[in-house]
């Protein structure tokens, strides 16, 4: 039971002081400063919108990732002759533009989280 008042205790004083919260966070000293201007769930949104920006960030560079790794490969095959040069070109626009429009909408769902 006293843990259970201990939790509740840190729970109400976390809800009534978002600059204490924000203290063991990193960039601690940029989010103090945010944190004494904003609502608890300003802050929360803000964490959350960052969050999301990140994990778009890093679909996006798999994404670019995948895509520069398969037209080398199409590249080396034609080198080989296993691939006619228009099926390079082909297929290389074909992912280079599927990449494209996975960039657009991560830019349209950031922006929709911002």
């Amino acid at each position: 039971m006293k843990i259970i008042n201990m939790l509740s205790a840190g729970l109400l004083s976390v809800f009534f002081s978002v600059k204490s919260m924000a203290g063991g966070l990193p960039f601690a000293d940029e989010m103090v400063d945010d944190a004494e201007d904003q609502t608890v769930w300003e802050f929360l949104e803000d964490l959350v919108s960052n969050g999301f920006s990140l994990a778009f960030l890093l679909i996006g560079g798999i994404a670019f990732v995948v895509v520069a790794y398969n037209i080398i490969m199409l590249v080396i095959e034609w080198r080989k002759g296993k691939l006619e040069l228009g099926e390079l070109f082909n297929q290389s626009f074909v992912q280079i533009g599927v990449l494209v429009v996975v960039f657009l909408l991560l830019g349209f769902a950031n922006g929709a989280v911002s």
